[in-house]
């Protein structure tokens, strides 16, 4: 009886530790003519940890908002380099999600990641950073 408490105690401790350190994490991001939100969620599914991230964007420039913006990520640390294009939806935030892009990993090696954002032949960079919830 004590062995099978103990067995579901440790079981229970070590799935509380590990959970901790699975929290989603938000980052934001701003440039001249952007918004950005990324929800960083870590999924322990697989080993290493599953990362999917769920990118928003909001045009804030002047002018017609783009029909279609070609967004890439900056290469640092370990993320590598991706491009997808995108449109808006309904509400006019452009969506794309990223899976396994190492964004945790460069955040928890003390650096911050950027997206730069290509429209109307114009060019901006934008970096996220960590906001609490």
């Amino acid at each position: 009886m004590k062995k099978s408490c103990l067995i579901i105690l440790l079981g229970f401790f070590l799935s509380a530790c590990g959970s901790a350190d699975l929290d989603d994490r938000y980052f934001s991001g701003e440039s001249e003519s952007w918004t950005g939100e990324i929800l960083l969620v870590l999924e322990p599914t697989t080993e290493p940890t599953y990362e999917d991230a769920h990118l928003e964007l909001t045009y804030q420039g002047e002018g017609a908002e783009p029909e279609t913006i070609e967004v890439r990520t900056i290469k640092q640390y370990n993320i590598p380099d991706t491009y997808g294009d995108v449109s808006p939806n309904d509400d006019g935030v452009f969506y794309k999600r990223f899976g396994n892009y190492g964004l945790e990993g460069a955040y928890a090696n003390g650096g911050n990641f950027g997206l730069t954002i290509t429209w109307h032949e114009e060019e901006e960079t934008m970096y996220f950073e960590e906001e609490l919830k």
